[in-house]
């Protein structure tokens, strides 16, 4: 999700992940990116709408 404005309380654990609030400094900076990520900032960035995109990674890429 991206947002310039929020409220509420954030969920950080749930089952089967965490969230947390991240700035697109921060974001740039993870030396392993999953592989949409660079088109999904690209779209909030240009606010395209997104889809779902699944992908499959293997037990040496993470």
């Amino acid at each position: 999700m991206f947002c310039d404005r929020f409220s509420g309380e954030l969920q950080v654990e749930f089952d089967g992940g965490r969230n947390t609030w991240r700035t697109l400094e921060d974001m740039m900076l993870e030396p392993k990116k999953y592989k949409g990520f660079e088109a999904e900032i690209a779209a909030c960035l240009n606010s395209i709408p997104l889809t779902e995109r699944m992908h499959d990674y293997g037990d040496s890429e993470f």
